[in-house]
């Protein structure tokens, strides 16, 4: 599988400290910046301050859980187009509806298969980028037609 970004930041929120540590272990071979949270609280924060590319959310986690945190990115303006994928041994198509409710655009269970999160991340990584792209073409071509509108109006105007 074909590496996008190298520099793709990936957050990773989940108050188990072995969760953390595989999942870091397995971004970081792909090159990715793997940033690390324990919290909600600390990722929201960490979050604000530099934004991810992509974040994998643990659900049940003391004081605010998956759900919550995922709220409160989609919440935010600077947040809110930012994909996150839930992680979860829950099973039930409940918490898989409760998560995707919440604004998530995956859902991966564990235990974790390796090849699957890297498929996901990287699936969810192309598609950031290329709605990224997309945006910034539809702003160029919004702003080159407001320009033509402007040149007609006035030659319009002169004639």
């Amino acid at each position: 599988m074909p590496r996008l970004d190298p520099q793709a930041t990936i957050m990773i929120v989940d108050d188990e400290p072995e969760n953390l540590h595989v999942l870091h272990e397995i971004l970081k071979s792909r090159k990715h910046r793997v940033v690390a949270f324990p919290s909600g609280e600390l990722a929201l924060k960490a979050a604000v301050a530099a934004p991810p590319d992509v974040v994998l959310l643990d659900i049940r986690m003391p004081v605010m859980d998956g759900y919550e945190v995922c709220r409160r990115f989609k919440a935010d303006k600077k947040l809110r187009d930012i994909p996150i994928l839930f992680l979860s041994a829950l099973t039930g198509s409940s918490e898989k509806i409760d998560a995707f409710a919440a604004g998530a655009v995956d859902y991966l269970q564990k235990p974790l298969s390796e090849v699957e999160v890297l498929a996901r991340v990287e699936t969810h990584l192309r598609l950031r980028r290329y709605t990224l792209e997309l945006e910034r073409l539809v702003k160029e071509r919004s702003e080159a037609l407001e320009e033509s509108n402007r040149r007609l109006k006035v030659l319009d105007g002169a004639g």
